[in-house]
């Protein structure tokens, strides 16, 4: 396969069996972005980019954790299992980033990017959507960006880069 949905990347899911995981492809993935990152490297004495991860627990948000720690510049600094635990986190810890996975409830989803939003909370918000029609209501409801687990890789590291150069 040239593409590999970012879906399973991230999580590890295999596209004919989405509880599998699929080792081959976590090792496709870590190669093709292994080298941007490595890239970024040089920018690893710079302050780090608080990162807070909404996702329900389980292999899917360890996947997400270890994707996102090939990128130099990031810190996982919480992880909550929802929306309201994701946001009382975010208000507590005021980080960069948030990542937010669409396994979340769509209305946990919708109520945190409000929320974020009405409170003018300066964090970057970016989803993981798995329809075009969840990526624009996503983007309507403030979303900075948004990526949907059928797109090419290449799209989530060209975001982390974009993310790591507005922290500079």
């Amino acid at each position: 396969m040239r593409y590999f949905s970012t879906q399973i990347h991230l999580y590890g899911r295999c596209v004919g069996d989405r509880n599998m995981l699929s080792l081959e492809v976590a090792a496709k993935f870590e190669k093709s972005c292994v080298n941007r990152c490595l890239a970024m490297s040089n920018q690893v004495n710079l302050a780090k980019i608080q990162t807070v991860i909404a996702a329900r627990p389980g292999a899917i948000r360890e996947a997400m954790k270890s994707t996102l720690a090939l990128f130099p510049r990031l810190e996982i600094s919480g992880v909550a299992d929802g929306g309201l635990s994701a946001l009382s986190l975010v208000r507590r810890q005021r980080p960069a980033l948030i990542v937010i996975d669409s396994g979340l409830l769509e209305g946990e989803i919708t109520m945190l990017l409000q929320k974020i939003k009405q409170e003018q909370l300066p964090i970057y918000c970016l989803v993981f959507a798995d329809t075009i029609r969840q990526r624009e209501a996503f983007l309507t409801l403030g979303a900075d960006g948004v990526i949907l687990h059928s797109e090419p890789t290449e799209r989530l590291v060209k975001m982390m880069e974009k993310i790591t150069l507005m922290n500079c």
